[in-house]
């Protein structure tokens, strides 16, 4: 559990970046010192193959992750993100983040559990996603994308669409089971 008083104080230093349709998020390979969470629209993530083909991975929506990568990994974004509609996103800078490490340690656990557990899910998906590709998922056919509860989404049927509770929504309260 979070406190409500830290919610409102994360809520309230987080960012809203709007981007327009069709264009970049974020570009694999780049560096990123932000999380983010989608506030309203729909965004595509894509793992770039050979020049302007690539390889659709997920779509997101109000209450999903992105740059969940970039902002752990020093080497940067692994996929690109390209907003399908108007996207609005709360940014969490590391900065940010790291002042929340040192005055709320317990939230910024929580949220680093979060992301694991979003980053974990994902790589299930790509996991099916391959299986699929070669033809032996074990009943999810090549083409054919499973529910985001399933194998290969990394959001669960029951996203929110503020900072608090698409953040602090850990795995052990979710409604669904998006661990499967």
């Amino acid at each position: 559990d979070c406190p409500e008083e830290v919610l409102r104080e994360l809520e309230e230093a987080m960012e809203i970046r709007h981007i327009r349709a069709e264009k970049k998020v974020f570009k694999a390979g780049t560096p990123g010192d932000e999380l983010m969470i989608v506030r309203s629209g729909r965004v595509k993530v894509m793992v770039p193959l050979h020049k302007k083909e690539g390889y659709h991975l997920a779509s997101s929506g109000p209450g999903d992750i992105l740059g969940g990568m970039g902002f752990l990994d020093p080497r940067g974004h692994a996929a690109d993100a390209v907003a399908v509609t108007d996207v609005e996103v709360y940014v969490l800078s590391r900065h940010l983040f790291d002042k929340l490490a040192q005055q709320h340690p317990p939230t910024a656990m929580t949220l680093t559990r979060h992301l694991a557990f979003v980053l974990a899910n994902r790589l299930r998906a790509a996991v099916a996603a391959v299986r699929a590709l070669r033809g032996s998922a074990g009943g999810l056919k090549p083409g054919r994308r499973q529910t985001k509860t399933g194998a290969t989404g990394s959001r669960c049927h029951c996203w929110r669409r503020s900072v608090s509770e698409s953040v602090f929504a850990v795995p052990d309260r979710h409604r669904c089971d998006v661990s499967q």
